[in-house]
């Protein structure tokens, strides 16, 4: 069945259709189960390659294409959304763009993801695929959705600027991950020299904790510094001049709170300047990178030479599952929480 829809859908591809093109179809009906192969039209499965042909035409390294479109299969039957998204290959994709999916309360019929290996030149023009990875060839991801609905236009712009977003900030999470990783570093070591006043057990709880972030028990999606200003009696957090990284690359972004608000309001200011050296807590800001929750933001003051708090450093990201699954016990800074819990306790 694989040679003979392989075979129907290249027949309804141009005559003159380039081999990558031609690879694209077979790597997209490969992608697919046994039953969804015995009941997906050649016609579509042609339709379908030529468009992510054309989308990696027009699309560059690091900017990703997609294109959404409701049709009938084998031009009967109820309509089907398609949704075609070319991408650089990059962690997280797959499940970001599927929980952007739902984040709509659409269900997915299906999903396919192969993958090619592209070359563009200076200008972002395709110049050569392969099925093999290659010097200077890069892996690009083609993700092809369906949903068994037909939203109206004005749902289907929703999900496709929705769905762009996420698109974006896959890119700068992996982009920017390094960096990340690094300030996470640097921040620890900064914490373990700074004179913070506060026991040095503690401290060292506290950068135990941070090493345990680091040893990828931490998924990072967001950094940046601020400074805390105190003007005519009123206490402000400043972001720090290009301090952003990953999704809060751009200062307009509140990382406390949702897209449609400013961030923590001016009474919570000094509650936050108070705390200790680091805290822990839940965004009310869902991620829109691998699971769509509440992000954990990871917050780590900084001091000044006297001991003052002068700043903080703010982390966003998820725990990894194993956090989750693993005992309290092998994991430092929680583990110190709950023996003071049981010896208080009794």
């Amino acid at each position: 069945m694989t040679s003979a829809l392989i075979k129907d859908a290249l027949k309804a591809l141009p005559s003159k259709a380039p081999q990558g093109q031609k690879d694209l179809l077979e790597e997209l009906t490969l992608s697919m189960t046994k039953e969804d192969r015995e009941h997906f039209d050649p016609a579509l499965l042609a339709k379908v390659t030529k468009t992510h042909w054309t989308l990696a035409q027009k699309r560059g390294t690091g900017e990703p294409k997609l294109k959404i479109y409701t049709t009938a299969v084998s031009g009967k039957g109820p309509r089907k959304t398609i949704i075609d998204v070319v991408s650089d290959d990059l962690a997280f994709l797959v499940d970001s763009v599927a929980a952007e999916v739902n984040n709509h309360n659409y269900l997915i019929d299906l999903l396919l993801h192969p993958t090619l290996y592209t070359k563009y030149d200076a200008k972002g023009k395709l110049l050569e695929t392969s099925l093999e990875e290659k010097d200077g060839f890069i892996r690009q991801s083609h993700i092809h959705i369906q949903i068994n609905e037909a939203p109206q236009p004005e749902a289907l712009k929703a999900l496709e600027e929705g769905l762009y977003v996420a698109l974006e900030d896959v890119y700068v999470a992996n982009t920017d991950w390094r960096a990340m990783l690094a300030q996470l570093k640097q921040a620890r070591r900064d914490l373990e020299s700074a004179k913070t006043r506060r026991p040095l057990k503690e401290v060292q709880q506290y950068c135990a904790f941070l090493d345990y972030l680091y040893d990828n028990n931490f998924t990072l999606l967001g950094y940046r510094e601020y400074q805390f200003i105190e003007k005519d009696g009123v206490l402000k957090s400043r972001t720090v001049a290009n301090s952003g990284l990953g999704l809060l690359h751009k200062a307009v972004r509140p990382a406390y709170i949702n897209d449609h608000d400013e961030g923590l309001p001016r009474n919570l200011q000094e509650k936050r300047r108070n705390l200790p050296p680091l805290s822990i807590s839940k965004t009310n800001r869902l991620a829109t990178v691998h699971r769509r929750v509440p992000m954990d933001a990871v917050a780590i003051k900084t001091y000044d030479a006297d001991g003052n708090v002068k700043g903080e450093k703010l982390f966003l990201g998820l725990f990894t599952s194993v956090t989750y699954s693993r005992s309290v016990s092998d994991v430092p800074y929680l583990r110190e929480k709950v023996e003071e819990v049981l010896e208080m306790s009794g």
